[in-house]
């Protein structure tokens, strides 16, 4: 390993993660290996019931692995209370899904500084230091003039880029993506990619990235392929 690369966001060692049936568990992921680091777009590619679903919870700590480890930020995971594991996933985690879940009734904004409001409020100034980076973010992914709107009123990749702007506006140093582009056309799609990378190249933010769409090569640090429950590096 080159002595100069930063340390990982976020590390799975041995990761296996397997479901009780009638006869016999349910292998998913059999003994993973994965450390990603600040700056770096991890595409996670692989056949549908690969794990790759399963990965992203796992490594997002919606989910605790039958065996092997999570580490966050250099951190353990494995035995955090509850209560712990969920302060770690608002402010450590940001999470986009393949259908944006923008919440209808507020508008772009106000989806975008949720995640703030649930973390809480952190001294004097708060909301408006929230709200201004939400602009910012928004700015960034080019859709600050749609922020006063209702979800409802926009595109599907608009939508998309206001769920990577609420997933990056606590900061996390690593966000998840499962297969955000999944639900939109291949210019949007390819536009949701070429957003990720730009972000995780200017705030230094980790990205894992699930998907079924080859495209991403052309966006990603690094590919790296799922099968039989472990993970290999693209062209291994």
């Amino acid at each position: 390993m080159d002595e100069q690369a930063p340390a990982p966001v976020v590390e799975a060692r041995g990761l296996r993660k397997s479901y009780p049936q009638a006869v016999l568990p349910l292998d998913v992921l059999r003994g993973l290996d994965l450390a990603v680091r600040p700056g770096e777009l991890v595409a996670v590619m692989g056949p549908s019931g690969s794990g790759k679903s399963t990965l992203l919870n796992l490594l997002g700590l919606m989910v605790e692995p039958s065996a092997g480890e999570v580490l966050l930020f250099g951190r353990p995971t494995a035995g955090t209370p509850p209560q712990e594991r969920a302060r770690l996933r608002n402010q450590g985690v940001g999470f986009v899904f393949q259908f944006d879940s923008l919440l209808p009734e507020f508008t772009v904004i106000e989806n975008v500084m949720m995640p703030g409001r649930i973390k809480g409020a952190d001294g004097p100034g708060f909301f408006a230091r929230l709200e201004s980076e939400a602009r910012e973010l928004l700015a960034l992914l080019d859709i600050l003039p749609l922020a006063g709107r209702l979800p409802q009123t926009l595109s599907g990749g608009e939508r998309q880029r206001a769920a990577i702007a609420r997933a990056l506006v606590n900061r996390p140093g690593v966000v998840l993506a499962d297969e955000p582009t999944g639900n939109l056309d291949r210019k949007n799609g390819e536009l949701v990619f070429g957003k990720l990378r730009s972000l995780a190249d200017a705030l230094g933010v980790a990205v894992v990235l699930a998907t079924h769409n080859e495209y991403i090569s052309h966006f990603a640090t690094r590919v790296v392929h799922l099968a039989d429950g472990r993970i290999a590096e693209a062209g291994e």
